[in-house]
């Protein structure tokens, strides 16, 4: 990826929608991208938030990798529903601060997390 993207660039290489990456952010993170001089709507992402960001909230490697909730479970293997079932209220909480929203694609951290309990 080449280097001091704008930010709706770093939106769409993640598959999120215009204005969704910021709301997708902790406010730790928020504060932290804001303190690198990040957040800059009409400018580049600075090289040290931009390192930031990619620390944070990974990039799939393609967008194809990509998927909604129904269609993840479906590729592991579960029924639509079985895994947030599966969940304890502490993960899906987590689940959600790292980006999952109902009828929209999983954030690729979202999945990562969902692999590193196993689910995959």
């Amino acid at each position: 990826m080449k280097k001091g993207l704008y930010w709706w660039e770093y939106e769409d290489a993640s598959g999120l929608q215009r204005g969704q990456l910021w709301q997708r952010l902790t406010q730790a993170e928020q504060a932290e991208i804001v303190r690198l001089n990040g957040y800059r709507k009409r400018k580049k992402i600075p090289n040290a938030a931009l390192e930031y960001l990619k620390s944070v909230f990974p990039l799939p490697i393609d967008r194809r990798d990509l998927l909604s909730m129904s269609e993840y479970e479906r590729r592991c293997g579960f029924g639509k529903g079985e895994v947030l079932k599966l969940l304890s209220d502490e993960q899906r909480e987590h689940l959600v601060n790292l980006g999952y929203r109902r009828s929209q694609k999983l954030t690729y951290r979202a999945m990562l997390y969902l692999k590193s309990l196993g689910y995959y």
